[in-house]
């Protein structure tokens, strides 16, 4: 599982990917078989966005 954050998103997206064509996924299966945490992948699985697909926080809300 070490790795740079981008590898492990990657991971996960082909993961996310594999837990769309199974018949009977199982997210914690998956997970063990991809090598990564099953609550990131269950999160993504449910739509929660990765950091870098986020909106920034520290971002005005509107411009002054």
């Amino acid at each position: 599982m070490a790795g740079s954050y981008r590898d492990i998103e990657k991971y996960i997206e082909d993961a996310l990917e594999y837990l769309q064509i199974c018949e009977k996924p199982s997210i914690s299966a998956i997970a063990r078989e991809f090598e990564v945490l099953y609550q990131r992948l269950r999160a993504r699985s449910m739509g929660i966005l990765s950091h870098f697909k986020r909106r920034s926080v520290n971002k005005l809300l509107t411009e002054v």
